[in-house]
């Protein structure tokens, strides 16, 4: 049984729009140093973030609430051993009340983004996500989206996404479609992580660290299951150089220049049902997934839709530094994965991990169809 610690009881509804500095990034310089720039852990996690609640803009059936109530409902709470728990309350007749938290500082390129989870919510009806996005503009996604970490239901793969406005291609292997702006940018351009990258297998496993790199070159995406994090990100010392291929990487260049990303806010959240949770419920879509996360009859069968996280992090690199001359394969994927499509189109069968080859390469060719635009 998880045991609670606590949070300062203050309440803060609003970013404080810190901006980080913007880093140029060179191909022929080495990122040997980088500095640790946000530190979000234990009885201070919650100093990086505020919390996001206005209506769900994917249509998810919750409720995201504020600080005060969070607190007050157990929501979010420093664990025993020091981590820290972010549920929802479901199975009260009623949407789900759940956490959407935005960080307080913008980042620019040149940083890494870590995150150490210890668990990541698993359960029908679940759609968690561990993002970022360009809030500070008229219209999504003018400045981008990466989805670092997002999964549905027991899906036991991760998928890695970029979401941008018109003129971004990524023609890789594997990828689902190469119009990162496919359908206006809901469907995005996904790739998938590599084998027990989500879900229960990635708990049993006892979770993993996740870096998404964010220079000129490209967005590169690593993924370390427990027990195999490299020494210099354990030391806050990190150096992509020394941490062999991304699980993904995402290059930019004529068919996707760099500027599609900039001033991006990290986001932490569990939402439920909606346009891809909702979509792929089977036997009734949208509708029986509502019916199934409000029922108390339900709550045990949802007693792991939870994130456990030891930390999350932001790394920039010191002055005249860059990224690694180290270059990786474009588009590098552990395994392929199937796609889906919002309302009223075709929904994305949820993977198996027996899937044989022949079948994940049919996957790919149906588009991924959602977004958590503001």
């Amino acid at each position: 049984m998880i045991q609670v610690k606590g949070f300062p009881s203050r309440q803060r509804t609003q970013p404080t729009n810190q901006w980080a500095p913007r880093f140029e990034t060179s191909d022929n310089e080495t990122n040997e140093t980088s500095t640790l720039e946000m530190d979000c852990q234990g009885e201070n996690f919650l100093d990086c973030w505020h919390f996001f609640n206005e209506t769900d803009p994917t249509d998810g059936y919750v409720q995201y609430v504020s600080r005060d109530e969070a607190l007050g409902l157990g929501l979010v709470h420093v664990t025993n051993t020091s981590s820290v728990y972010v549920g929802s309350l479901f199975g009260q007749n009623a949407p789900v009340k759940s956490v959407r938290l935005h960080t307080n500082k913008v980042f620019q390129e040149g940083h890494i983004f870590v995150i150490d989870v210890k668990h990541v919510p698993v359960g029908m009806g679940t759609w968690p996500a561990f993002w970022s996005y360009g809030p500070f503009w008229p219209k999504w996604p003018t400045t981008g989206e990466m989805d670092i970490i997002e999964t549905v239901h027991i899906d036991e793969i991760t998928h890695q996404t970029l979401h941008t406005s018109w003129g971004c291609f990524m023609p890789l292997p594997g990828i689902s479609d190469p119009n990162c702006n496919g359908n206006y940018g809901k469907s995005g351009c996904d790739l998938a992580g590599p084998p027990n990258s989500g879900g229960p297998s990635l708990n049993a496993g006892g979770g993993g660290v996740f870096a998404t790199q964010w220079t000129h070159e490209g967005i590169k995406m690593w993924v370390f299951p427990r027990g195999k994090v490299p020494q210099d990100l354990v030391d806050d010392e990190p150096d992509s150089a020394l941490w062999g291929d991304p699980a993904n990487f995402f290059p930019f260049g004529q068919n996707c220049p760099s500027t599609h990303f900039r001033d991006q806010v990290l986001v932490l959240n569990l939402d439920w049902c909606g346009e891809w949770a909702g979509g792929t419920f089977p036997e009734g879509g949208e509708w029986k997934c509502e019916e199934f996360v409000k029922d108390p009859a339900n709550i045990d069968q949802l007693k792991d839709a939870f994130w456990e996280i030891n930390y999350v992090k932001v790394f920039a690199p010191e002055p005249k530094m860059a990224k690694s001359k180290t270059k990786m394969n474009a588009g590098k994927s552990m395994s392929s994965r199937g796609s889906m499509k919002g309302k009223g189109e075709k929904t994305k069968e949820i993977k198996k991990n027996d899937k044989s080859k022949k079948q994940q390469k049919s996957d790919n060719t149906s588009k991924k169809q959602l977004s958590r635009r503001p």
